[in-house]
């Protein structure tokens, strides 16, 4: 048999049911379901909301929880969202590892392109080569991203 939400209600309604304190099977069964329910429940997401603004030179000198729950010192609990108080998991105030990326490649793409017309454009052998040695520099960094 399937251990079911109501299959371990009716078991711990054989037991309220033995003690005598409900009188029909029907009223043990009813009580038995809503105290299995509440044994049972699935935890909330987590939610990594966040409000407002922030200081991205001010939020790497210091770590701070994730979005959620806090206790306060008087025992109180809270939610903090506000950004200028919680990190997102895996990002920096917010900014996902793949709008990062896709900033830096876009960055690299731009410098690539202006190597490469500077080497057109050098008119000296010495030039060039300085320039083609940035330009591979530069294709590795962008391997690297990829």
């Amino acid at each position: 048999m399937a251990n079911t939400k109501f299959t371990r209600a009716v078991k711990k309604a054989k037991s309220l049911y033995k003690t005598g304190r409900y009188k029909t099977f029907a009223d043990a069964v009813k009580a038995a379901y809503k105290k299995v329910g509440k044994v049972g429940t699935a935890k909330k997401k987590k939610s990594y909301r966040q409000t407002g603004t922030s200081s991205i030179s001010r939020d790497k000198q210091r770590k701070a929880k994730a979005p959620g729950k806090r206790k306060s010192a008087s025992g109180k609990v809270y939610y903090e969202r506000r950004k200028n108080r919680s990190d997102k998991p895996k990002t920096l105030t917010g900014v996902s590892m793949a709008t990062l990326q896709s900033a830096m490649k876009g960055q690299l793409k731009e410098t690539l392109g202006k190597q490469l017309l500077r080497r057109e454009l050098a008119t000296t052998k010495r030039d060039k080569r300085k320039v083609g040695k940035q330009i591979i520099e530069t294709k590795k960094r962008l391997r690297k991203i990829l």
